[in-house]
């Protein structure tokens, strides 16, 4: 037995005992061993950081909640020690949340050829995830710069992932079911990063706004409103490939019954 399977083998062993990090580790190891990972590979990876970074997703949560409370009975001194365990659990977030993405840049992503599609989709949808993890636990300054290292690495995934995209709509072929999945959840993840964007400057921008510094934001503003315009473009770019869809649905023996294009000209994006 070679060091990949016993690695997976220890994966498997490790998830039906409810050791993700265990589990996570030897994933992690796979991965490291630069070879294409099978949907079942997949999977387990994806299962072992989703258990690892959730336990410390909802204790950070438990433990602000206790902070909170704390601050409004004004007991400083247990206030500190719930503050340190606090951060404690964050930086421990950090780490996780950064191990997998650099998993996804070194290894996964980079590794998808033209015609991996599922495999893009479902390693993009998963980068998106960790950035918005890592955007929930960060604050001030640091929020900012998580925001912004989403941003950038968004916009190259998303050109690439519309490249693909467009091949596909572009075969002027009836799109079959797993077809149709994987432009959804395509562009589901590239609108549900620039959504979950426009939500953390939306609050960083109120915040700036309460505290009275101008300066900062016009610059937040601009930001929230670059991301706005980002969110349209993509959101018209998927009514053009419904169309398309549609279109070429009807065309098809196999359409759903009842299916209806969508009609652009009745279709208007609420502007702010």
């Amino acid at each position: 037995m070679g060091d990949r399977e016993q690695l997976l083998q220890r994966a498997r062993l490790a998830e039906q005992a409810e050791r993700y990090d265990d589990m996570a580790s030897a994933m992690k190891a796979v991965t490291e061993l630069n070879e294409p990972l099978s949907n079942e590979d997949r999977n387990l990876l994806s299962v072992a950081y989703k258990n690892v970074v959730g336990a410390r997703r909802s204790s950070w949560r438990v433990i602000s909640s206790i902070e909170q409370k704390t601050m409004a009975d004004g007991n400083e001194k247990k206030l500190e020690k719930v503050k340190a365990y606090r951060e404690k659990i964050e930086k421990e977030l950090e780490t996780v949340c950064n191990d997998v993405l650099a998993l996804l840049d070194k290894f996964l992503i980079k590794n998808c050829n033209d015609f991996q599609y599922e495999s893009k989709v479902f390693y993009l949808k998963m980068k998106g995830d960790y950035y918005r993890y890592l955007a929930e636990v960060a604050s001030g300054e640091k929020k900012n710069s998580v925001v912004e290292a989403s941003e950038a690495a968004d916009s190259l995934d998303t050109q690439a992932l519309s490249s693909d995209v467009f091949q596909v709509t572009e075969l002027n072929e009836p799109l079959s079911n797993e077809d149709r999945n994987l432009l959804s959840v395509a562009y589901k993840n590239v609108v549900g990063a620039r959504r979950s964007s426009w939500r953390v400057i939306s609050s960083i921008e109120q915040k700036t706004m309460a505290d009275g510094n101008e300066k900062k934001l016009e610059k937040v503003k601009a930001y929230r409103e670059k991301i706005e315009k980002e969110l349209e473009t993509v959101c018209n770019d998927v009514l053009g490939t419904l169309y398309i869809v549609a279109t070429l649905s009807e065309r098809c023996s196999d359409a759903l019954p009842g299916f209806r294009s969508p009609r652009l000209t009745q279709v208007k994006l609420r502007k702010r």
